[in-house]
């Protein structure tokens, strides 16, 4: 009986067969998902993960059981007509700033875009689902900028996909725009208005906190996400 006391409990990601169900946006399918599944093809190939859509109905998902993790900004002020409950634990992975990034055939050739430019501009949104703000629309609402809306994008991808031949103005992530602009031949400008940096926090339920091959999820996690950041610094 002291001997089975005495046994710790072990994980060995090799041999591990989980599977895991995230919530994240495509935002982060793109920027960190890819390192996410290396990682594991290398230490646990037989652990299995699930991508869901990072929806309003995702942190209920959470709270409910039938998601592992978020991966999401934790700011209470962007959930108007939801309150994540206090049995939700988080962590930092990284953070990134927001540029814009526009066709510059119909924007001169300045480099910049001007604040006034920025405010008469046509923008492209992105919408995530009904309760739910992006930092971005969060910043403009704080400053009372009511921007005129020209097409909503059902993903931040999506967002800059859409602008070549338009005269569309998208505030985007930076790690995002540098992936994606310059192979649509797209500029990438400081934006002029002040929008706080974005910042990933990595969410689960507190029932998980001491299952080992989810603390193992979360240790890689937030390995991966420094070495993105490290990165990104160079």
């Amino acid at each position: 009986m002291q001997s089975a006391l005495d046994t710790q409990p072990k994980f060995d990601p090799a041999l591990a067969r989980n599977r895991f169900r995230i919530g994240m946006s495509d935002y982060s399918s793109l920027i960190f998902l890819p390192r996410l599944l290396r990682r594991l093809n290398e230490e646990a190939p037989n652990i299995a993960v699930e991508v869901a859509g990072l929806l309003d109905s995702a942190y209920l998902a959470l709270e409910s059981g039938d998601l592992d993790f978020c991966i999401s900004p934790m700011d209470p002020d962007l959930f108007i007509n939801y309150r994540p409950s206090e049995d939700l634990v988080h962590d930092p992975l990284f953070e990134d700033d927001f540029v814009c990034v526009v066709d510059a055939r119909f924007f001169g050739s300045n480099a910049q875009l001007t604040t006034a430019q920025y405010l008469s501009a046509k923008h492209n949104v992105v919408r995530i689902g009904e309760g739910v703000e992006t930092v971005v629309e969060h910043a403009w609402r704080l400053a009372d900028f009511r921007p005129r809306v020209a097409a909503t994008a059902p993903s931040f991808s999506a967002l800059i996909f859409a602008l070549p031949g338009t005269q569309l103005v998208a505030t985007a992530q930076r790690k995002l725009a540098n992936a994606i602009a310059p192979i649509l031949g797209l500029s990438i400008y400081p934006c002029p208005m002040a929008v706080p940096p974005l910042r990933e926090d990595m969410m689960w339920h507190r029932r998980n906190q001491d299952n080992l091959a989810h603390a193992y999820m979360r240790r890689i996690m937030v390995e991966e996400a420094s070495e993105l950041t490290a990165n990104h610094n160079l």
